[in-house]
């Protein structure tokens, strides 16, 4: 009960009688918080440069027609409407 009171304070901290409450101080300026977050974006940019090294690397062939672009972006893949209707009114 002790070590409870120390952490959350008891009832007779709180009275409305007293009217008095202590306020413990909190720190906005942590260095190594500061120094962790800086790690951190560094760790970020480091997997950004890798990852975007070997994507880059990786070259374009598509699944369909094996030319130079990406499966999803093949032109046969693209249909106009008037294709479209074409083939469902023979």
């Amino acid at each position: 009960m002790a070590a409870n009171t120390q952490q959350f304070g008891s009832r007779e901290d709180y009275s409305r009688e007293g009217n008095t409450r202590r306020i413990n101080e909190v720190s906005t300026h942590s260095t190594s918080l500061e120094q962790q977050l800086q790690e951190t974006n560094q760790q970020v940019a480091a997997l950004t440069d890798l990852f975007n090294a070997n994507f880059s690397s990786v070259p374009k062939s598509c699944g369909i027609c094996k030319q130079g672009h990406y499966t999803d972006k093949c032109p046969s893949l693209e249909h106009t409407t008037q294709e479209v209707n074409d083939v469902g009114m023979q």
